[in-house]
């Protein structure tokens, strides 16, 4: 399947634009991403900015332990969340520098999601346009891949 990355990115940039998704709504998207990359098999690793230098094996440590007090959650979680597909940066932002890139999975956005501090200017009420926005993206690809099983 050849997801069109750039279109993908162009797409979070317009939802930065309208909604500020990137001011405390990021994790929400990489979350939603990850949701829709598992669908369709393809693999992602989670790409977060901060300017904590904790080691790699300890953040995923943390976050698979699901450790609330430690980072990158609570008042220490990262400044920017993206994904990471086949060598892009998904929703980058304006952030050049990272703290971790780890293979980890909705669950593992979720987590973080559920116990980050966050950016208020985000506003969460646009999640449902957000979500939508980005399954409206997927479902062509979501149906392929459907139509590719049932046909195989």
């Amino acid at each position: 399947m050849n997801l069109n990355l750039e279109k993908l990115n162009k797409l979070c940039k317009d939802l930065d634009d309208r909604y500020d998704v990137n001011s405390g709504g990021c994790c929400y998207v990489a979350y939603l991403l990850s949701q829709h990359l598992e669908k369709l098999g393809i693999n992602y690793k989670v790409v977060g900015y901060s300017d904590d230098r904790v080691p790699h094996k300890c953040t995923v440590r943390n976050i698979k332990g699901r450790k609330k007090d430690q980072f990158p959650v609570g008042n220490r979680t990262c400044s920017h969340y993206a994904i990471l597909v086949n060598g892009v940066v998904i929703n980058n932002g304006d952030y050049t520098f990272r703290s971790f890139k780890a293979k980890l999975n909705t669950s593992d956005l979720e987590f973080i999601l559920d116990n980050g501090w966050w950016n208020e200017a985000y506003n969460t009420k646009y999640n449902y346009r957000v979500s939508k926005r980005i399954s409206s993206f997927f479902k062509p690809y979501e149906e392929e891949k459907t139509k590719e099983n049932h046909s195989g």
